[in-house]
């Protein structure tokens, strides 16, 4: 019996699965090392507010570090909210939003 056949249509059926499976694990890994990166990043920003760095100087190094974010700092009786909000594009050229935000104290 000649088998090729059947492992040319199974190949075929299986390769999407694969292909759709390894772009979805890679958009959530991609996703999660964005949003551990402003996780740091409105860390690292309480640390230098509770050292007295302005927020207009919070904002530039935001930027600085990441120009592709847009940062909101509202400022309330010595203690400011920060968020950080950027688009990232995927394979499939989908828009997904990542926002963090954090009150610094």
């Amino acid at each position: 019996m000649n088998n090729k056949g059947q492992v040319l249509v199974l190949f075929v059926l299986i390769l999407p699965i694969f292909l759709l499976l390894a772009y979805f694990v890679y958009n959530e890994l991609t996703l999660y090392g964005e949003k551990k990166n402003q996780e740091d990043l409105t860390s690292s920003l309480c640390k230098y507010y509770k050292k007295g760095t302005s927020i207009k100087e919070l904002e530039e190094l935001a930027l600085k570090n990441d120009k592709d974010i847009s940062i909101k700092i509202e400022n309330e009786e010595n203690n400011i909210k920060k968020t950080l909000v950027k688009e990232i594009d995927d394979l499939l050229n989908k828009k997904n939003k990542i926002k963090t935000e954090i009150k610094c104290e």
